[in-house]
């Protein structure tokens, strides 16, 4: 049987509508779940950046995509008050978050932290890091839409077992090549065997650099994270090291921030341990007009507490889970 020329028409349309589709969903998957650029997308598929653009619109108005925004500022600011009033803060950022996906907690805390830095930063800010996963989202997200030439510096010395990316001078570098500006590197371990080691190398010519910023330090921004928990970035070092693990104890140290291990009221855990720390001092941190710290989920909320408690961090970053536990207390 012959197709009437109206038939062929008609199958002509549903491939090529088939065939739109899936390019839509193509290019929906790398845009929103492996997070590429439209250029990279582009590129890769061979099409230009504004077809990429009229597709992604498509996708979205065709209900390929079904976005679900939280508003990271607007929607908690009742907790956030309470959360400054009680521990002086000079501000409290919640975000919202799924109690049970750690990744896209990091996600918000860092997309919001982001937001936050391009609104505060301006030219010859000294700018101090941390290290962690949470801070990694942070950069991830940094992007602000002018050039602001501040100076980046490391706040801690590196690990041998995280990897590069995790590293303190290599966040730092990341930081200031994004926001315009310049990195001043730190060449130094974390922690060292012997608290002589430690103050020696922090009073070398080569690292001093580093610490006379510490000085001039506008802001900080560090993670908070529960030392000894699975899964952290640093229990490896305590668990093979049997001399500093049997010295420490795990009871007490509800986590720590820049490496110093915290008590739950906020004071100094070990100041055995925070002597080989080659590192920004908590004293010296409090000398920072605006110290940010930033952590999230359930399992850290002991440590938030304990840094809050202290009073070592002028701004939070944190889940609406983790706030309404710590207003409870």
């Amino acid at each position: 049987m012959r197709k009437q020329a109206g038939d062929v028409l008609v199958i002509e349309r549903e491939k090529n509508k088939y065939d739109k589709n899936q390019l839509m969903y193509q290019i929906a998957r790398l845009y929103y779940e492996e997070e590429r650029t439209q250029q990279q997308i582009s590129d890769e598929m061979g099409i230009s950046r504004q077809q990429v653009q009229r597709l992604l619109d498509n996708a979205r108005s065709e209900g390929l995509v079904q976005i679900r925004v939280i508003n990271p500022f607007g929607s908690f600011e009742t907790i956030e008050k309470k959360l400054e009033s009680r521990y002086h803060l000079k501000k409290a950022i919640v975000v919202g978050s799924p109690l049970d996906d750690e990744n896209m907690v990091r996600k918000n805390i860092g997309r919001a932290t982001a937001r936050y830095l391009e609104n505060i930063l301006i030219d010859t800010n000294v700018v101090g890091l941390g290290w962690g996963y949470t801070l990694s989202e942070v950069l991830r997200y940094f992007d602000p839409d002018h050039k602001i030439s501040i100076t980046a510096v490391p706040l801690v010395g590196g690990v041998s077992n995280v990897p590069s990316e995790y590293q303190t001078n290599e966040m730092t570098r990341r930081f200031a090549e994004k926001a315009g500006g310049i990195a001043v590197p730190f060449y130094a371990p974390a922690i060292v065997d012997h608290e002589d080691i430690a103050k020696q190398l922090l009073s070398d010519n080569n690292l001093k650099i580093v610490t006379e910023l510490w000085k001039k330090m506008n802001v900080a921004v560090l993670s908070m994270g529960k030392a000894l928990f699975k899964g952290s970035l640093i229990p490896d070092f305590y668990h093979k090291n049997e001399y500093l693990f049997s010295a420490l104890g795990v009871t007490q140290a509800v986590g720590e921030i820049a490496f110093h291990l915290l008590r739950q009221d906020g004071t100094l855990y070990n100041s055995y341990f925070s002597k080989r720390v080659v590192g920004i001092s908590l004293e010296q941190l409090k000398q920072t007009n605006l110290v940010i710290g930033i952590a999230g989920c359930l399992w850290k909320k002991d440590i938030i507490t304990a840094v809050l408690r202290g009073g070592h961090i002028h701004v939070l970053v944190t889940d609406e889970h983790v706030a309404r536990e710590i207003v409870k207390e």
